[in-house]
């Protein structure tokens, strides 16, 4: 009595299966759904509206992956990152305290 992988494992795909058609089927449904929770949340939590915003477009970003309308090599999301191959990010400053570019100044205090 013994507990059989491959049938596991079969079902797992199955599973996984089952969720792509259903997020492919739903997606703009649940697009739909990200933006009416990102205005609820900003009308209860003010100053965080980029915050939010980020958010919603990682998981959109997440969904068009899991539901297969991200190409590969295609064009970023909009704020999203660059294909492989393509221009790297710019960066920017380092949090307050946070590391330091090589080669940059420490922030005061923290040489």
């Amino acid at each position: 009595m013994g507990i059989n992988f491959d049938e596991l494992k079969g079902k797992a795909d199955e599973l996984k299966d089952k969720a792509t058609d259903a997020l492919r089927a739903n997606s703009g449904k649940i697009e739909h759904g990200l933006e009416k929770a990102a205005e609820f949340a900003k009308s209860k939590v003010s100053g965080h509206d980029s915050q939010i915003d980020g958010g919603v477009e990682k998981a959109k970003d997440l969904l068009g992956k899991m539901s297969g309308k991200h190409d590969e090599g295609g064009p970023a999301p909009e704020g999203g990152p660059a294909p492989e191959g393509g221009p790297a990010p710019e960066a920017g400053p380092a949090p307050e305290g946070g590391p330091t570019p090589e080669g940059g100044p420490a922030p005061e205090g923290k040489q």
